[in-house]
């Protein structure tokens, strides 16, 4: 965990951190999505962050393959629409 969060790819937005680290054949996960118990208590909002986390990122097409991907909640944004997390997705990486 400390090597994810001290990574110098890291970009950072209100609702979410991206951190983007070498792809190793050693780590079958390409994607890595980490919702707290900080965050909200019940797993139910923690489990709707994820998926909207998904949809938005199984969605784009010009993601870098030989990247490692970890995205990092900061907030609770459950009640957001895919739409809104989908432009601060595409905003973090300059799309």
């Amino acid at each position: 965990m400390a090597k994810i969060l001290n990574s110098k790819k890291r970009l950072q937005c209100e609702w979410f951190d991206l951190v983007l680290q070498d792809f190793s054949p050693k780590n079958k996960d390409q994607l890595t999505i980490i919702v707290s118990s900080k965050i909200s208590k019940k797993a139910v909002v923690r489990n709707r962050i994820k998926r909207l986390l998904k949809v938005v990122i199984g969605g784009q097409t010009k993601l870098p393959k030989d990247k490692k991907i970890t995205v990092i909640a900061k907030t609770d944004f459950s009640e957001a629409k895919a739409g809104e997390v989908e432009k601060l997705f595409n905003r973090l990486l300059g799309h």
